[in-house]
């Protein structure tokens, strides 16, 4: 199957909300107009011929064209991006919000600077605790109010290395609804990090309340094993994996199964997968392939050989480098964030 066979799902048409196929995913690189869309507002027109990035730390204040960014020295990561709010569906009760599939992840190659090369051009003020990110997208909030997309980090992670500032998705130039001319890219966390459209970056005092960090994205009724306070942003990406081959209901050969597969965490590397076909009773190792970054997908496989005809279960869990295993069961709570629960697929041995 090629990418021309496959489209996009929506899942709402204004804003565009819009899932991945499965299928594309057998790539390392998620085509552009098949990579997932996450947008809380319409798409801001802007000219990037008069664009400009507002950069205020402290008394120190400056605007930079595309080509003034250009000039700084570029990075290139490769790296899974997830809406927090992926699989919300497969909750139960399913919480309130875009009522996301399990299509709300994509893979891609992001080039910009880091973030840390326009910090040491000035003097940060010795107040400063946060790094505030303006998003030029703007419109009513669920409290119908006004409101731009807008989002803070720490100082000390907005220094890191890794925190880029990006023009470029996939060798080309990045698209209008991936957040032309300039987006922020925050590797290891949900997508709702990385600010899109972006036109202004300044140094709060503060920590900053706006509607999408203070209200928006944080965890509330939190019913898993590790209590989450509610109130505590979402942030860091959770451990996932996705059986790619053989898809749900597929007819196999009693022989001989190929079953291939994805996983990936935050920052972290994956330690390994399992299969059960047994309902989790029992678990075999998976082999892994070689994961590019820590931040991108790491690639599975693991040869079957069906003991029994008719209807079969497999479930893959994966465990990240930190330990971190996928639960059996969803962990609800109240905004569907940050479900990794694992993946059950049924296939008709023959």
């Amino acid at each position: 199957m090629t990418p021309q066979d496959l489209a996009l799902n929506t899942v709402t048409s204004e804003p565009l909300n819009a899932e991945t196929p499965h299928g594309i995913l057998k790539q390392d690189r998620t085509p552009n107009e098949l990579f997932f869309k996450r947008n809380h507002f319409s798409f801001p027109e802007i000219d990037g011929n008069e664009w400009r990035l507002d950069v205020k730390l402290g008394d120190s204040a400056k605007s930079y064209s595309l080509d003034d960014l250009k000039t700084f020295p570029a990075k290139t990561l490769l790296v899974t991006m997830e809406c927090a709010g992926n699989a919300r569906k497969g909750m139960d009760p399913v919480p309130a919000g875009t009522a996301w599939g399990v299509g709300a992840v994509s893979q891609g190659e992001f080039t910009g600077t880091p973030l840390s090369n326009l910090i040491a051009e000035a003097d940060l003020p010795e107040d400063a605790i946060e790094l505030l990110f303006v998003g030029a997208d703007h419109g009513l909030t669920k409290e119908y109010k006004e409101a731009a997309y807008e989002r803070s980090l720490p100082i000390a992670m907005a220094l890191h290395p890794d925190i880029l500032l990006v023009w470029e998705m996939n060798g080309e130039t990045l698209p209008v609804e991936h957040g032309y001319p300039l987006r922020l890219l925050v590797p290891g966390w949900y997508g709702m990090a990385s600010v899109k459209w972006l036109t202004e970056i300044r140094a709060i005092s503060e920590p900053f309340t706006g509607f999408f960090q203070a209200k928006d994205y944080v965890y509330e009724g939190h019913k898993g094993v590790d209590e989450i306070a509610d109130g505590t942003p979402v942030g860091a990406k959770v451990v996932r994996s996705f059986i790619l081959e053989p898809q749900e209901n597929a007819n196999v050969p009693s022989g001989h199964v190929d079953i291939s597969g994805i996983a990936w965490s935050g920052d972290t590397l994956i330690a390994k997968v399992e299969l059960s076909f047994d309902e989790g009773q029992s678990w075999v190792e998976v082999e892994l392939g070689e994961q590019t970054s820590r931040y991108s997908m790491c690639r599975w496989s693991y040869h079957w050989h069906p003991q029994a005809t008719g209807e079969q279960t497999i479930i893959a869990r994966a465990t990240d480098a930190a330990g971190n295993m996928q639960p059996m069961e969803a962990v609800w709570n109240t905004g569907g964030y940050a479900n990794n629960q694992v993946q059950t697929i049924t296939v008709n041995v023959n």
